[in-house]
């Protein structure tokens, strides 16, 4: 562990957070769901998307949040109304907020992109990243520097584009893979792309760098980081296990060490989604789950380690009712974000020091 007091009771290396949880989108017969949340340095942004009622018609919402939890402003909405629009993600490209979704574009489903200041005013809306004219899906972003790089699923395989600061859309877009279901990580000079059980190093411009790896077993990808010198991913195999695993990856695209056992599925909501999140200095990374029982499971990993380095979890009478737990590490404490019932929560663990 770090050697510090991660709960605030005087013991070091417990990972048992203290969370006061805070409300930051939610109204009585409003639906929102899937948060994504990221860290400028000072404050958090957050995206989410929201429907009322029964409505097909769905929107994007965005938020900034001190590290406490309290809105600095009212959440506001950042795209109209719509059918299809859905799955959005955030990044801090060091001057404003690059939030992608999915939206549709004339008949078929494209990601679009809506940049917003630092002080949460839309500079553009609804940027058309992916061909319009084939239907994209799942999509993920990596804010590399210097550029936004978008990955998505369109049906076909694993389609990519390099967007700059301005929102501008370097062309071509480019196919990495003829495999679908992508995870992305920046590497800091490339990109990993996980697609079903390969890996497929990209450079920063969509240049393949040798060809596919194979890694075998590693099926279902839920998550991937980089931690400054290898990459931790998450990944749920149906059988004959039926659990999720934790797994160290090189630069160079091999498995380091053996599998982490994290949790076996029937023990666990069978939605739940893993989120990992580089934090410390020693290539400590954190998990993030939800359990059935209403509580979200808490996991410090640490390479080379056969097992976490400790287990813990936090509950509230807000938490229920949903399974994305995003998380954003500030350097001293980690925020998370989550949907209940309600809306729309954040919190943070906090860090003694």
């Amino acid at each position: 562990g770090d050697g510090e007091d991660q709960d605030c009771d005087g013991t070091a290396d417990e990972m048992t957070p203290v969370m006061v949880p805070a409300l930051i989108a939610g109204n009585v017969g409003v639906v929102v769901q899937q948060p994504e949340i990221a860290w400028t340095g000072s404050e958090f942004g957050a995206v989410w998307h929201s429907r009322v009622g029964a409505s097909s018609e769905s929107s994007i919402g965005f938020a900034r949040a001190g590290a406490d939890g309290i809105l600095a402003e009212p959440a506001q909405k950042i795209s109209p109304d719509s059918v299809g629009t859905e799955e959005c993600r955030i990044s801090w490209t060091g001057t404003e907020f690059a939030v992608t979704y999915r939206g549709v574009v004339a008949t078929e489903t494209a990601i679009l992109l809506t940049r917003i200041s630092a002080d949460g005013d839309v500079v553009a809306s609804n940027v058309i990243i992916s061909d319009p004219a084939v239907a994209a899906q799942r999509h993920f972003t990596i804010w590399t520097g210097s550029e936004l790089g978008v990955f998505w699923d369109d049906l076909a395989g694993t389609s990519f584009a390099r967007v700059s600061p301005d929102g501008s859309i370097a062309l071509p877009r480019t196919q990495i893979s003829t495999r679908r279901f992508p995870m992305p990580v920046w590497t800091g000079s490339e990109f990993h792309v996980f697609c079903d059980t390969f890996v497929n190093r990209v450079e920063p411009d969509g240049t393949p760098v040798g060809t596919e790896i194979s890694l075998a077993g590693m099926e279902n990808v839920m998550d991937a980081t980089w931690t400054g010198s290898e990459m931790g991913v998450v990944w749920w195999q149906p059988s004959p296990s039926d659990s999720q695993f934790f797994s160290r990856i090189s630069l160079l695209g091999e498995r380091i060490g053996s599998d982490m056992v994290l949790r076996d599925m029937v023990t666990m909501d069978p939605g739940c989604q893993p989120i990992l999140e580089p934090m410390g200095d020693i290539g400590e990374m954190a998990s993030c789950l939800w359990p059935v029982a209403g509580s979200v499971g808490f996991w410090h990993l640490v390479p080379g380690m056969i097992e976490p380095a400790t287990e813990g979890s936090f509950a509230s009478p807000s938490l229920g009712g949903g399974n994305m737990t995003p998380m954003a590490w500030t350097g001293s404490s980690m925020g998370i974000a989550w949907e209940s019932a309600a809306g729309i929560y954040f919190g943070t663990i906090a860090d003694c020091g």
